[in-house]
């Protein structure tokens, strides 16, 4: 059997509201997902219709400081939502969700598909839902490395979208001798509410690192520092 991940609750802090409550709402905006009045006139709506005082507050405030200053001190980034939990009561802590599927490739067929793809396309930076899959160095048949290449052949789980503050995350687990990536959700997850967990990203492109850009407005580290 394999070693389940501990929770640990996320610390409270005292930009709750500001953090979660208005990106999901500009996400939704579609076009107008760049307006952040917009996304906090839906926020303030909603709260008054369910009496979250806090989220009303928080928006107001917020709201107040952007007629002062402007809309040049805000910079919005609206996504898409790749998956959403939709179980009435939401998810548990600790809910295995499913392993996360796809084709394998041993780590020089990995590179030679993409440097045909890069020249097919022509695309320093083609599309794909990657994983890398190591074996620990003391498992008896020794370490090893292979990519989970989840584009086409793939579960659900590799629709998550990436989040700094994720709920949930990626872990490999053994089970009978067969290594898996499995993912389970950190905390409490709200019916509603998007699944993520961080790809903890790294690139070989310099071109990549340069222009990455985190869209999923949390303010964690890849966004304060302008790429994820």
């Amino acid at each position: 059997m394999g070693t389940h991940p501990t929770y640990s609750p996320p610390p409270p802090t005292k930009n709750t509201h500001l953090t979660y409550t208005p990106p999901p709402q500009k996400h939704h905006q579609g076009n107008d997902g760049w307006d952040l009045a917009k996304a906090l006139e839906v926020v303030k709506t909603t709260a008054q219709a369910t009496n979250d005082t806090p989220s009303l507050t928080a928006a107001t405030a917020l709201e107040t400081r952007l007629q002062r200053v402007g809309y040049a001190y805000f910079r919005l980034h609206p996504k898409g939502v790749g998956l959403q939990c939709c179980r009435k009561g939401g998810l548990p802590p600790l809910t295995l969700l499913d392993e996360y599927f796809g084709e394998l490739h041993t780590p020089w067929r990995w590179f030679e598909i993409q440097d045909v793809v890069k020249k097919v396309t022509k695309d320093e930076l083609p599309e794909f839902y990657n994983m890398t899959l190591e074996r620990p160095k003391d498992d008896s048949k020794g370490y090893d490395c292979i990519f989970i290449e989840a584009a086409h052949k793939a579960s659900f789980c590799s629709r998550m979208s990436h989040s700094c503050q994720p709920n949930c995350q990626a872990v490999v687990m053994a089970a009978d001798g067969r290594l898996t990536v499995a993912m389970y959700t950190t905390r409490h997850i709200q019916e509603g509410e998007e699944l993520t967990f961080d790809y903890s990203a790294v690139t070989e492109s310099e071109k990549e690192f340069r222009a990455a850009t985190c869209l999923c407005g949390t303010g964690g580290l890849f966004c304060m520092r302008g790429g994820g």
